[in-house]
């Protein structure tokens, strides 16, 4: 569940970091693999910050391991909102970034360990995906916020 106060109770366990892609082509969707937490389900590049890892930096070095793209190559990476995410497993902070490559259709090459598939969808096709929990309550903010 999504939460903007600070939830009774809430303790991180670990700090993650998304990132919404833009292209030409639409938004960037991705499955992840059905051995991994949330096996097959559908969102945006997403992974865990290091100790000590500014956010910015996690963020570019996850798009990077999992798909293949630059974070340079975009548009500034854009910080856009932080939620507090309290999970099944754990409660997390949850860090949502911004990249568009406006002018170009980035190559793809997914982590296969990681990600299995990949489309470019509008955000409102988005919401008909499998999608992994809370997914959806992003994908409107980014709807509301108009970025594209």
């Amino acid at each position: 569940m999504l939460e903007s106060p600070v939830p009774e109770g809430f303790e991180p366990a670990f700090t993650a970091v998304s990132c919404a892609v833009h292209s030409l082509d639409g938004w960037l969707f991705t499955q992840r693999n059905p051995e991994k937490s949330e096996g097959g389900q559908w969102g945006f590049p997403t992974g865990k910050v290091q100790t000590g890892e500014p956010h910015a930096i996690a963020m570019a070095r996850e798009l990077w391991e999992e798909t293949g793209l630059e974070a340079s190559k975009g548009s500034p990476l854009t910080h856009l909102r932080s939620y507090r995410v309290q999970w099944q497993r754990a409660d997390f902070i949850y860090h949502l970034y911004y990249l568009n490559y406006k002018e170009c259709r980035p190559t793809i090459s997914l982590d296969q360990r990681e990600l299995v598939n990949y489309q470019w969808l509008s955000l409102e096709n988005g919401l008909s995906l499998n999608l992994i929990p809370d997914a959806g309550s992003i994908i409107q903010d980014l709807i509301e916020l108009k970025l594209c």
